[in-house]
């Protein structure tokens, strides 16, 4: 979840407004918000 945050941060920076992060446990087909 770390990475994915540093992402949403990084396209917050970039001007993006409204940054959602998912992450997809393929395997168990389950998604986490972050």
């Amino acid at each position: 979840m770390h990475q994915v945050r540093e992402y949403m941060n990084l396209i917050k920076k970039m001007g993006y407004h409204s940054v959602e992060g998912h992450i997809w446990y393929v395997y168990n087909n389950k998604v986490t918000d972050c």
